[in-house]
């Protein structure tokens, strides 16, 4: 029943494996605790691999796609790409954040639902080396962008 319930879940194949890990843990902890004698779910198996394989675009794709893009999304885009930064990472970014003589960005938050909050992971709060064409955009961007003091966000919005 447990199998056939998150089968029907309308989630990706590792949410749904992940729900069926928290339901594992918590009935072991029963066991643990003396309120259970067996874990119901132990031998319920989820597949967390993936339905599809993800489209993958080629540098030349990704070259026509960041061409085609505004200069604020572009920047962004190259960002994305080149520092491995998730976007509510790039849209996290204060300019304070951005070191040019080190060249790095302190990835100190994320903005993710209309709310700033702490990166994902801990290891995504290090400074991450900027690529040349990056520094050269945020150098460009800076003066144009409408928000250039060290407190504001890179990539301001009506938002942030």
């Amino acid at each position: 029943e447990v199998e056939d319930w998150l089968k029907s879940l309308q989630l990706a194949p590792a949410s749904r494996a992940k729900i069926r890990n928290v339901m594992s843990m918590i009935f072991r902890h029963g066991i643990r605790w003396g309120w259970l004698d067996r874990n119901p779910v132990a031998m319920v198996r989820v597949s967390s691999k993936r339905l599809r394989r993800p489209d993958v675009l080629t540098a030349e794709e990704f070259r026509a796609l960041l061409a085609a893009l505004p200069d604020r999304e572009r920047l962004m885009g190259t960002i994305c790409a080149t520092a491995g930064l998730r976007i509510c990472e790039v849209l996290g970014l204060k300019w304070e954040d951005i070191d040019f003589a080190t060249r790095t960005a302190n990835v100190l938050r994320s903005f993710v639902d209309g709310s700033i909050g702490p990166c994902k992971t801990e290891i995504s709060q290090q400074p991450v080396p900027l690529d040349d064409i990056v520094l050269e955009g945020l150098q460009a961007w800076h003066p144009v962008c409408g928000y250039s003091e060290p407190g504001d966000w890179v990539f301001a919005s009506y938002q942030t």
